[in-house]
């Protein structure tokens, strides 16, 4: 394998004393590295480089290191941007324009103390970035931040070897590669060493602002959110889906619900703590989870109400939330024209969204799933992965791995629409959607008295970073009751067993399907886009003293 490092500047590392660039140059070459200075790329096609003066170079694998770069919007934002775009502001890192925006970092320049983009003037901006943002609140004066000249730089040289510099001193040798392991790892150990337990969530207000005359917050109807809120959020929402929305000028006290052409309708209610913090997205999250009780049951929706608590706020944001919130769960009604018929709003300690929902049957002929019709001999199948509870348990703790969590965000915003549909084409005789109660609470609700259910844990499909976040005893407060509600044999720990107490979040649905069918059914679901659909057991009877589930 061959390395080359290209560099458009006449030399490298730019800023540092030539004693610590000729210590990198020195590695490189001892790591058998080809150093090429003062060379721009101009160029870049498959497997070739092409340099300003002519020459070019065939590669495998091409990797970027370039410095930082102003994002593009900043120059149509109206603030003013220094000569590179980055963001001007003063050294209370307010902007020049408007008094209200402040940044920080590689997003923008002191004006009056121009720096280079670098870690270590973002981080010591952090503290001042804070404090202001604060006063700035509570109308206190603002702190001005004064960054430092220069900084110390320590840059291993492979082979436990680094070399440091700061301004004209420079050292380099196995000391300072020790030096600079054990900064490193007291800073990682900082975002590692978390709190044991789930922090509480209190209203987001300044104490300051709470003087002792403030007024607590009123119940009953005295809670609901401003008219005005609520008004603006619903024009704006009704422009964007016309037909999915009220008309103001026909709505009455009571909506008008749609009559199914059949004549049977269905409906559920689900509500949702905020589990996200992007509003739209948990929108979004809370719309799936109350739609798959209706696909559970063989359902479509036709119809929803809206039932949110907002956190006190002022009313600009309440709006702001409340659209993005409806927002993201008409983006999933809109697709199964599902109308939004109205609501209620509270304001509260703490967000809260559901909705109550209503349907008619999938099937043509009204054919419907229920959750208790199993039958002996029936295949276990499960459309998608388990793992929410104990990854948002983890996310609370701030612990969890940002693409395990984007994972099971992706998860729970798969519709069980589709598997729904597919159920009823191959005659599933009975189903349910994994909540709440976890697998094994609502795979107990399905099963009649005389039944029984053998459960291979190791088909269970999973969600990214669930069983390590298990194994390392992470699990949601609801956990320890559902694993509580017995019937499960006792055995040794294990992360795939304690998986079946785990509440889920939008989760899939649980179907009996006769064994006959099963695997055509599980080739088509994941066909569908259900890649974790899993054969996970099978249904026998149960004698009077046996147990009424049996893990593999």
């Amino acid at each position: 394998m061959a390395l080359t490092l290209y560099c458009g500047a006449p030399d490298i590392l730019q800023g540092y004393n030539a004693r610590a660039r000729a210590a990198v140059k020195q590695a490189l070459a001892r790591a058998g590295i080809a150093l090429h200075c003062g060379s721009r790329v101009q160029q870049v096609d498959a497997g070739t480089l092409y340099l300003t003066d002519g020459r070019s170079a065939h590669f495998d694998n091409l990797f970027w290191c370039t410095g930082a770069v102003a994002a593009h919007w900043l120059a149509d934002s109206g603030l003013r941007t220094d000569a590179d775009g980055f963001v001007s502001v003063r050294d209370t890192l307010q902007s020049l324009d408007d008094e209200m925006i402040f940044a920080a970092g590689d997003i923008a320049t002191q004006r009056d103390h121009p720096r280079p983009k670098a870690g270590v003037y973002a981080v010591r901006q952090a503290p001042v970035l804070a404090h202001n943002l604060r006063n700035v609140l509570l109308g206190r004066p603002l702190r001005e931040h004064r960054p430092q000249r220069r900084f110390l730089s320590l840059l291993s040289l492979g082979g436990r070897r680094a070399t440091a510099d700061r301004g004209p001193f420079s050292a380099t040798g196995a000391w300072v590669w020790r030096w600079k392991d054990r900064i490193d790892r007291a800073f990682m150990a900082r975002f590692e060493e978390l709190p044991p337990r789930m922090p509480a969530r209190f209203p987001e207000l300044l104490p300051e602002l709470l003087a002792d005359h403030a007024r607590v917050p009123c119940g009953g109807c005295g809670a609901k959110v401003g008219g005005d809120s609520l008004r603006m959020a619903l024009a704006r929402l009704r422009q964007r889906y016309p037909r999915l929305c009220p008309d103001p000028a026909a709505a009455d006290d009571a909506a008008v619900l749609p009559v199914p052409a059949g004549g049977i309708q269905l409906q559920s209610i689900d509500i949702l703590r905020e589990l996200v913090s992007d509003p739209w997205v948990m929108g979004r999250i809370a719309a799936n989870h109350a739609l798959s009780d209706l696909y559970a049951s063989g359902a479509r929706p036709l119809a929803a109400l809206a039932a949110v608590t907002l956190p006190f706020a002022a009313p600009g944001l309440q709006q702001r939330e409340l659209e993005q919130l409806l927002g993201g769960a008409l983006a999933e009604f809109e697709p199964l024209d599902c109308q939004l018929l109205g609501g209620h709003s509270l304001q509260g300690p703490e967000l809260a969204l559901g909705f109550a929902v209503q349907g008619e049957p999938l099937d043509s002929g009204g054919r419907l799933l229920h959750k208790r019709a199993l039958v002996e001999g029936d295949c276990l199948l499960l459309t998608k992965p388990l793992g929410t509870g104990t990854l948002f348990a983890r996310h609370m703790q701030q612990g969890a791995d940002g693409r395990d969590i984007d994972a099971a965000i992706a998860m729970m915003l798969q519709s069980n629409y589709q598997a729904a549909r597919l159920a009823l084409v191959h005659g599933a005789s009975a189903a349910t959607d994994v909540t709440g109660f976890g697998l094994l609470g609502h795979l107990r609700e399905m099963l009649a008295p005389q039944q029984g259910a053998s459960l291979s844990l190791a088909a269970l499909p999973v969600l990214p970073g669930a069983l390590a976040s298990l194994a390392a005893g992470i699990y949601s407060t609801m956990h320890e009751a559902n694993a509580g509600l017995g019937n499960c044999p006792p055995g040794p720990p294990d992360p795939r067993r304690e998986l079946l107490f785990d509440p889920q979040t939008s989760g899939g649905l649980l179907l009996g399907v006769a064994a006959a069918r099963a695997e055509l059914l599980c080739r088509e679901l994941r066909e569908a886009g259900y890649s974790a659909a899993a054969v996970i057991g099978e249904i026998g009877a149960r004698g009077p003293a046996e147990e009424s589930f049996r893990l593999t």
